[in-house]
């Protein structure tokens, strides 16, 4: 039997248990919020969606960080690189079998920002997760989206 889940924003939506993203650590803020799925909605791309299944309410939104800044530059630390089941010897690249994303908030009064202090590091092979918060870094939680025009 193929597992459903009933969401406010996407409605019902069944989906193989092998697409599930497995945050051991859960997420900072959300520390029980451990299983996830990323839903794609052609309408809104590139935006992406982690869909909560532990607490259907819960919806974030994410982008590839390299939309935001094509020079990001990702620091694992190593209890991620554990977490990620990488190896501690090297950095892992961002692309091919690693995803990072980062976080928007949408407020809704006020421009969106994107959270690149802390992105959502996704290993593709084998559907686990962080939310990597990078240090000794110039990275902030709410890097303007859109550039502020200077009043005339």
């Amino acid at each position: 039997m193929v597992p459903l889940v009933v969401t406010p924003r996407f409605g019902a939506i069944d989906y193989p248990e092998s697409a599930v993203i497995h945050f051991p650590a859960g997420l900072p803020a959300f520390e029980h919020h451990r299983h996830f799925l990323a839903l794609e909605r052609p309408d809104a791309a590139p935006i992406l969606f982690l869909q909560s299944l532990t607490d259907v309410t819960l919806c974030l939104h994410a982008v590839p960080v390299r939309l935001i800044d094509p020079a990001y530059e990702l620091h694992l630390l190593p209890d991620d690189l554990r977490l990620l089941g990488l190896s501690p010897a090297a950095q892992p690249a961002i692309g091919g079998d690693l995803v990072c994303l980062a976080v928007l908030h949408i407020p809704s009064h006020g421009p969106p920002t994107a959270n690149l202090l802390a992105p959502v590091v996704i290993r593709r092979d084998s559907h686990l997760g962080v939310q990597a918060v990078q240090v000794d870094t110039a990275y902030t939680h709410a890097h303007p989206l859109f550039a502020v025009e200077a009043a005339c």
